[in-house]
């Protein structure tokens, strides 16, 4: 079978800010005989951005889109990147690699603009929440963001 039912209730899931019945879905799919698509992923991500208190498990949603070869569109991830700012949590450190990942994976359309994007979340996020947020040592995340200016210098794509 094709995602499109599956992904156009995951998406009313998010919003209506009800991530946890998202990841369900998404869990279901493959015992229904429907792969998750790309789309599929961005929409768990999305559903975890608009539920209240859900944006500490965008990590998940960006493992199983990684783990599946999904990479999220950089406005889904710069997205998530504003809703941990507003609504706090720790980032995981799989963020900058997929970050990293989606934009070299990019390639034209909104590549530079997604990519600068990503670049401004970020800084939000930092300012909004500082080193504490991260698990990960401070030189490694501001190595990341520097990787990710990087790509923005270059136009977002690799």
């Amino acid at each position: 079978g094709t995602p499109t039912l599956y992904n156009a209730i995951i998406e009313a899931c998010g919003a209506l800010g009800d991530a946890e019945k998202a990841f369900a879905l998404v869990a279901k799919m493959p015992d229904d005989g429907v792969e998750p698509s790309a789309f599929t992923y961005n929409a768990l991500l999305t559903a975890c951005c608009t539920a209240p208190g859900a944006a500490p498990r965008g990590a998940e949603a960006l493992v199983l889109g990684r783990s599946a070869g999904s990479l999220p569109a950089p406005s889904t991830l710069a997205a998530w990147l504003r809703a941990l700012a507003a609504g706090g949590g720790a980032l995981p450190t799989t963020v900058w690699p997929a970050a990293l990942e989606a934009l070299k994976a990019s390639g034209g359309g909104d590549g530079a603009a997604g990519a600068a994007d990503v670049v401004q979340a970020a800084d939000e996020l930092l300012k909004a929440k500082g080193a504490a947020l991260w698990p990960a040592p401070p030189k490694e995340t501001a190595d990341a963001i520097a990787a990710l200016r990087a790509a923005v210098a270059k136009g977002g794509a690799g």
